[in-house]
This record gives C-alpha cells, sequence and structure tokens, in this order.
C-alpha cells in the first residue's frame, strides 16, 4: 500500500499495552471494563462516523486518533479508519442517545496561538482545530464532567513528551475526583 501518512502511529498500540501491564489489565478488551468506553472514528471508504466499544483499547485509540495527513488509516476489517474529529469532534450529543449514564469528556485543546506554526504538521493541526472548535465548544457544556489536562505548553504531535502529557491527564482526571464523587453521590 502507498504511503498514507506521514507516521504509521503504531506505537500507540505499545504505549497502551505498556500501560495496561503496568496495571495488571495486560490483554483487558473494552467490553470488559468496569467503565463503558465508547471511541468515535471515521471511516474513509463510507464517509461514515463509526462507534467503537469492542475489542483491545490499542488498536481502538490507534482508530480513533490517526489525524489525517499526519498518522495513516487503521485498517480495520473492511474500514479505513481514522479521528472521529473528522466529521465529530466531541460527539456526546450521539452518547446522549445511547444508553450512556454519565458523559467525562476530555479537552485537550489549546489556545488558538497567534505566532506562525513551524512546519507542515502544525499548519494542518491549527486548520482542524479551528475547523473544529465551534462544533467542540457547543458540546462541551453538554459533559456531566469535563477534564482539562494542562497541556498546552506541549506542542502537537510532540512525542517526547508523552509521559508529560498523561502525567497531565492522570494530575487533571484526579484533582476531581472529589467532584465526581459529589455528582455520582447526588446522582
Amino acid at each position: 500500500m502507498r504511503k498514507i501518512g506521514l507516521i504509521a502511529g503504531n506505537g500507540i498500540i505499545q504505549v497502551i499495552g505498556d500501560l495496561l501491564e503496568k496495571q495488571n489489565k495486560a490483554g483487558l478488551k473494552i467490553e470488559q471494563f468496569p467503565v463503558h468506553f465508547k471511541a468515535i472514528a471515521v471511516d474513509l471508504m463510507e464517509g461514515k462516523q463509526v462507534t467503537l466499544d469492542k475489542g483491545d483499547l490499542g488498536t481502538v485509540l490507534r482508530a480513533t486518533s490517526a489525524f489525517p495527513g499526519v498518522f495513516a488509516p487503521l485498517i480495520l476489517n473492511d474500514q479505513m479508519l481514522v479521528d472521529g474529529g473528522v466529521l465529530n469532534n466531541l460527539p456526546i450529543p450521539d452518547m446522549r442517545k445511547e444508553d450512556v449514564d454519565f458523559i467525562i469528556a476530555v479537552d485537550v485543546a489549546r489556545e488558538h496561538e497567534k505566532k506562525p506554526p513551524r512546519n507542515m504538521i502544525e499548519v494542518v493541526y491549527r486548520s482542524y482545530s479551528l475547523m473544529t472548535a465551534e462544533r467542540k465548544h457547543g458540546s462541551l457544556h453538554m459533559a456531566d464532567l469535563v477534564i482539562r489536562p494542562e497541556v498546552g505548553q506541549y506542542a502537537a504531535f510532540d512525542f517526547t513528551k508523552i509521559k508529560e502529557c498523561i502525567a497531565a491527564g492522570e494530575e487533571a482526571a484526579e484533582s476531581l475526583i472529589p467532584e465526581l464523587t459529589r455528582i455520582i453521590a447526588e446522582g
């Protein structure tokens, strides 16, 4: 197959596998999670949104993080999957239509930068972010809880900062445990 992304993108499968192994959860399938998990991707063959809620977490995250032009799409069965943001960057209204009790959204958007992009990837990312910003802002208020990791200081696609981004996500999530506990108690 021709090269259809600057980066193959398969490293995420290994990173997720390593993280699950550290938690003694290696091999755990999404449908076995104690909390329901769904991710959105887009099938480029059909031009439609696809909900991923079964199978290997690394594979699912590989599909939904396949940022077009940067990461190669994931070929899965007869589908060519890319980042769900192509059609729906924050699918909270879709999740509200399903049997979902509580929605946690994660907002990793950075503030719009006034300085020029440094490379082609930053041009693509910034353009994509601008295209999806309005829809995201309209959906964020529909989440029951929004986690906002402090990752704005890291450049998009700076893979040397993966550990820092994960730590920022963990810190942001942990800081919301009291609020989550309160919301569940009131539930």
